[in-house]
């Protein structure tokens, strides 16, 4: 794994003074996908320790908490980390979109990379996160999804009138959304997919600095 104080840097002294101003924005980019998948990882950690708290402190029904107030912190923490880390993978999909924005109009930094590498980075990301968008929105738009019965019937998938609004089973936080059940593990397995993802990109742009 690559770490990310090795973000590859951008070779200004090899591409002509006007692309330099989008590169510099490319440059800033590669260091904020790395910053993303440590977000994530914070994330895990946040959830890691609510999740311990939960479980230890949950008691049988009938047996009263001693701290409910707490207990109930912790789980709206949960929801809070679990609702931030697809927010998270959101954020990086949007950094790979800028670089590539970026790169039009920097053609001769373009002709540097590996772009093979960045390709197999973006369909890799497609392959281990194929609903990021919808998790990311129906935990940050709660109504404007699902906030009427005409909007809510949208998300509704045919056959099935069972509808899951961001539920949280364990380390599986899963809705609805546009016909059909989506989800995400909250996991260092889902971590590991994003690192990777990152580590391809930054790959590509490898080959500039030699």
């Amino acid at each position: 794994m690559i770490s990310i104080v090795l973000a590859p840097r951008i070779p200004f002294g090899k591409i002509p003074d006007n692309e330099h101003i989008h590169a510099d924005s490319i440059q800033w980019l590669l260091f904020s996908i790395g910053h993303r998948c440590e977000d994530f990882s914070a994330a895990i950690q946040l959830f890691d320790r609510c999740f311990a708290y939960v479980g230890e402190t949950r008691r049988p029904s009938g047996n009263r908490l001693q701290n409910p107030e707490e207990f109930n912190l912790q789980g709206r923490w949960m929801h809070i980390a679990v609702r931030e880390a697809a927010a998270i993978i959101y954020r990086f999909n949007e950094d790979m979109e800028s670089i590539g924005k970026n790169l039009g109009h920097c053609p001769t930094l373009r002709a540097l990379l590996d772009m093979k590498s960045k390709r197999e980075a973006t369909r890799a990301f497609s392959k281990q996160f194929p609903n990021w968008e919808g998790i990311r929105h129906s935990g940050q738009h709660w109504a404007k999804l699902y906030g009427t019965p005409e909007g809510l019937a949208s998300h509704v998938i045919p056959g099935d009138r069972t509808i899951l609004v961001n539920s949280l089973l364990d380390r599986r936080y899963e809705t609805t959304f546009e016909g059909k059940k989506i989800g995400m593990e909250l996991t260092q397995d889902t971590l590991a997919k994003l690192r990777h993802v990152r580590d391809l990109y930054w790959l590509a742009f490898i080959p500039a600095q030699e």
